[in-house]
């Protein structure tokens, strides 16, 4: 912080220079994630946003993987405490939140696909991916529906927990080297700054040289005089200083 500006500059510099910044940073740290979140959940403009992802690569993928895991893990506890399929598929897409998730497992089932198998209709609604609709498929031959869906759940999860630390060490790389450039380009700005004001001193000095010491007869000033090359007191031959009066 600028100590000299905030100890002589009073109430109006502190707020400036400290009390606006920490607002800044306590804003962007709890009331901007707050608000990020109230506007992707609950209006139109989440619901836009929420379809883009589903058509970005990775990093957007990540959301992808996280609805499926939750999706497929409450449509295990539907189908666990005796629901029927339909009643449980009802359920869970009342409890989505992902505006694409629902609108194609609505189409799928009103297009049929449930009464030929429950993975027709996750793979049809992009529930789980076409590898993984396997699991799902021989669940129901078996019996083990639930644990099926259940063990994809856990499986997406882990993929998003892995994918999640990618992304931030990603961005710890990105952030650090954005400070440092940011750092450079102050610093630079800075030395530039000060060799322009410095070079504004030496030319100040320099034409005051050049106004106090004149040549002899005419009175001129010296010819390419510089005070680069002035090695000592002494004039050159033939001049000599005016008076201060």
């Amino acid at each position: 912080l600028p100590i000299p500006s905030l100890v002589f500059g009073g109430k109006a510099t502190y707020l400036a220079q400290v009390m606006w910044p920490l607002g800044t940073l306590i804003g962007s740290y709890f009331l901007l994630p707050m608000l990020i979140r109230l506007l992707i959940r609950q209006t139109f403009v989440g619901d836009v946003v929420k379809r883009i992802v589903w058509m970005m690569p990775w990093p957007a993928t990540l959301y992808v993987v996280w609805i499926r895991s939750h999706f497929l893990d409450d449509l295990s506890l539907h189908l666990n405490t005796g629901h029927s399929m339909r009643q449980s598929l009802d359920s869970v897409l009342d409890m989505s939140e992902d505006p694409v998730l629902t609108r194609e497992i609505t189409v799928s089932l009103e297009r049929g696909d449930l009464d030929k198998s429950l993975s027709a209709v996750l793979i049809n609604g992009r529930a789980v991916a076409q590898v993984d609709a396997v699991q799902v498929a021989t669940g129901e031959k078996t019996g083990t529906l639930v644990n099926s869906l259940s063990a994809i759940a856990v499986m997406y999860r882990d993929r998003f927990q892995r994918g999640l630390q990618a992304f931030l060490r990603a961005l710890q790389v990105v952030i650090v080297m954005a400070a440092f450039a940011f750092i450079g380009w102050k610093t630079i700005q800075s030395y530039k700054e000060a060799k322009k004001q410095v070079d504004s001193v030496h030319k100040l000095l320099e034409n005051e040289m050049q106004r106090l010491y004149r040549g002899p007869g005419d009175g001129n000033p010296i010819p390419g005089f510089n005070l680069e090359h002035l090695e000592d007191d002494r004039l050159p031959e033939g001049y000599q200083p005016l008076s201060p009066e």
